[in-house]
């Protein structure tokens, strides 16, 4: 936990439920986005229909917006020919957001590049600390590291923002497969639940939760 509390942990700590905003990716498809474009693109494409599912998610009681940053990191942006607009891309998700009358934005950040691309811990590093920058320069409450498979990964994810934002609340979402026949469960890189647990929570994350592959029924156990 950071020296500093911010709004967000006192908010936390109110023991009272902070109700998140819905998944924005296939909504955004629904809405008319190419399936296999990336959501950011509609911040320099379509930024009033991002503004529309936000201020729909305030309106239904979210009291914390994400930012449509899942990918807006250097290597995926890559991908699209937009590497060159992180910097435009990152500040106007979280101007659009704040626009929501959410009470507090946070950052989501997804992993860095393909499920399978092979690449070194240094460009997974300066990719997330380049788009943390980016998002603390706009103004986040926090940051939300989300889908990842790899605990190793997702702690060195953690002490990458936590060096550009050493005060931020910072969640993790790990990628958990669904639970064997013996009810273990292991993400999606192998890691036995418990290991993966300690490995984040040795790393600084004030949160731990699970997102994609499971639905939330599969999720209680």
């Amino acid at each position: 936990m950071p020296a500093t509390d911010t709004p967000l942990h006192t908010a936390l700590r109110y023991r009272r439920p902070l109700l998140l905003d819905a998944g924005i990716g296939a909504r955004l498809v629904a809405a008319g986005l190419p399936p296999c474009a990336p959501p950011e693109r509609w911040l320099l494409e379509e930024p009033a229909e991002i503004l529309r599912l936000h201020r729909a998610d305030v309106a239904a009681g979210a009291a914390v917006i994400h930012s449509c940053t899942f990918s807006a990191n250097p290597v995926s942006l890559e991908r699209f020919g937009l590497a060159h607009r992180l910097d435009a891309i990152n500040r106007r998700a979280v101007r659009l957001a704040r626009r929501s009358g959410a009470r507090f934005v946070v950052a989501s950040l997804g992993p860095v590049g393909l499920p399978r691309q092979q690449l070194s811990a240094a460009t997974r590093h300066d990719a997330i600390t380049t788009q943390a920058t980016a998002l603390q320069a706009a103004g986040v409450d926090g940051f939300h590291l989300e889908t990842q498979g790899d605990p190793a990964a997702a702690a060195a994810g953690v002490a990458a923002i936590r060096a550009v934002a050493p005060d931020a609340p910072i969640w993790v979402s790990l990628l958990f497969l669904p639970a064997t026949a013996t009810g273990e469960f292991r993400t999606a890189a192998g890691t036995p639940l418990a290991a993966a647990v300690a490995a984040v929570e040795a790393a600084g994350a004030d949160a731990l939760g699970a997102n994609c592959l499971l639905t939330s029924r599969q999720m209680l156990p």
